[in-house]
């Protein structure tokens, strides 16, 4: 049996759901599964890297009251056994469709991030809310990346019940070229990376910042932020406004970070909120020493900072001596680079796979998932 597999998103943007959906469209064993994908808008950076089997149902933007219809034409269109939906908004949405199919169909909704962090600032939160409470029970299960998201929910959604599910994100990493290849590995000046969609959430303008009082002692060092975004005219204006000239670089999205990045004197993470974080995951494959946001996800990845620095959110001190830290313990980075990539493997794509196909197999009816390759 072929399940049938109906992935929902809003749109194909470089973010960390769109990769992780990326991820799953390409990895899924096709004798065992047939994945669509249907989006809000089809746009995004990553459209172009989609699989050329997966049909994609395009809802051109449609305005909010236009959405529900188009989803569940299209969720009856597809034919399909199991529908999986990313982000809040998709995941309202689909179990508004689905609450007007009969019968019902099966809806594994996903949650990458805290609700409480982006409840704080969503619009009509308490409606959100409401609408959460209510929907989220009916789902036949709630993929999470860590456990602490999990929790979050059944405590902020006062449901003890809910049925929750633990998929780790997969993280495909290249390897990275060895440190005494890496042009940047030799230039004494410290350099510090950033990865992440140049959004307010991700704290950018907290990092730079926080550089900035970095510099005042170390006036060598410079600061490289991949990724694109709604943010970056602001972030611009902040590093002329603090003086920064050349010391920091904005080069866009970059595809294979790993490569780029390696070399580097830390990867630092100032994320507001950051429920899993894929780029430090592909910084600890790359062997690059970790500084980052003490929220669920890094905190996970890191393994209560074992294998990274965790700060406080939005603490710009705290921030800067974690990155003075880097510079000046080589035994500490020494240790984080040697760990970064055993602990990467936690996150393959093969252990995440073999997770979801796992759980598809169980919700569609079919058979248990068939052993991963891993070669």
């Amino acid at each position: 049996m072929v399940v049938r597999v109906t992935f929902v998103l809003p749109h194909m943007r470089a973010g960390g759901i769109e990769k992780v959906v990326l991820e799953y469209l390409r990895r899924l064993d096709r004798r065992c599964f047939q994945p669509r994908l249907v989006l809000f808008a089809a746009k995004g950076e990553l459209l172009g890297s989609l699989p050329a089997d997966v049909e994609v149902m395009d809802g051109r933007g449609r305005r909010a009251h236009q959405l529900v219809p188009f989803l569940r034409k299209a969720l009856r269109k597809t034919d399909t056994e199991v529908t999986f939906s990313g982000t809040n908004a998709a995941n309202v949405a689909v179990m508004l469709a689905a609450s007007t199919i009969r019968p019902s169909p099966k809806i594994i909704l996903s949650e990458h991030t805290p609700p409480s962090d982006y409840l704080r600032s969503a619009k009509l939160a308490r409606l959100r809310q409401a609408l959460m409470r209510f929907f989220y029970p009916h789902a036949t299960a709630i993929v999470v990346p860590v456990d602490g998201i999990g929790a979050e929910l059944r405590r902020m959604l006062g449901n003890e019940h809910l049925r929750i599910v633990t998929v780790p994100n997969p993280v495909p990493v290249g390897a990275a070229p060895p440190r005494d290849r890496c042009p940047q590995a030799s230039n004494v000046a410290p350099w510090f990376v950033s990865v992440g969609r140049l959004a307010h959430a991700k704290g950018h303008d907290i990092l730079i910042r926080a550089f900035a009082r970095l510099r005042r002692n170390c006036p060598q060092a410079r600061l490289t932020i991949f990724g694109e975004g709604a943010e970056r005219p602001r972030l611009e204006a902040l590093c002329t406004e603090l003086g920064l000239g050349q010391a920091v670089e904005l080069p866009g999205f970059v595809d294979q970070p790993v490569a780029v990045v390696a070399g580097a004197t830390a990867f630092v993470m100032a994320s507001r909120r950051e429920g899993f974080g894929i780029a430090i995951v592909e910084a600890l494959a790359a062997g690059i020493p970790v500084v980052a946001t003490d929220s669920v996800g890094p905190r996970a990845i890191l393994a209560e900072g074992a294998f990274g620095l965790l700060v406080p959110q939005g603490d710009e001190r705290a921030l800067v001596a974690a990155m003075e830290r880097m510079i000046a313990d080589g035994a500490l980075t020494e240790r984080l680079r040697r760990w970064g990539p055993k602990r990467a493997t936690d996150f393959s794509p093969e252990v995440a796979i073999q997770a979801l196909s796992s759980l598809l197999l169980t919700v569609g009816g079919a058979k248990p998932a068939p052993e991963v390759d891993s070669a």
